[in-house]
């Protein structure tokens, strides 16, 4: 399985599978990237910078980590390791459509 690590400057590394690379390499996703997420207030505070691109993948972070959490902690290994991927890939689909 492929694979990327990118830098993030709150969560340092950010492991992106290749089923996530898919959703990051499309436009929709790439335009996220101009989208502030703290609105204006970069006006006021210059250090908030904050994009919902940034705010995408931090959030497919820990709700990777979550995912894997849970399913360590289940008692009954149900869900395979795919299915915790395309959970965390479903939830930045929706970062999109907001």
């Amino acid at each position: 399985m492929r694979f990327e690590i990118l830098r993030d400057p709150l969560w340092n590394n950010i492991r992106v599978d290749e089923l996530a690379l898919q959703l990051i390499d499309t436009g929709t996703f790439q335009r996220l990237r101009y989208v502030r997420q703290l609105g204006l207030a970069f006006l006021v505070y210059p250090g908030a910078t904050h994009s919902r691109f940034e705010h995408a993948l931090g959030a497919h972070h820990l709700a990777r980590n979550t995912l894997a959490l849970l399913v360590s902690l289940s008692s009954a290994k149900a869900k395979s390791p795919r299915c915790c991927r395309t959970a965390s890939v479903r939830m930045r689909l929706r970062e999109c459509t907001i």
